[in-house]
């Protein structure tokens, strides 16, 4: 079990997710246990890292 804030940690610290971490994320945001503000700053830390 992953913790959505934990994902956006290790990703803003240049880590690689892996696809277990993702497929968490994404099925979090489906069953809306993943709250928008997170969605938002998963995204901008990708957006940023690029």
């Amino acid at each position: 079990m992953f913790l959505a804030q934990e994902i956006i940690r290790k990703k803003r610290d240049g880590q690689p997710l892996s696809e277990e971490e993702i497929r968490f994320f994404i099925n979090g945001i489906r069953d809306n246990v993943v709250s928008e503000g997170q969605i938002a700053a998963l995204a901008m830390t990708i957006y940023f890292m690029i």
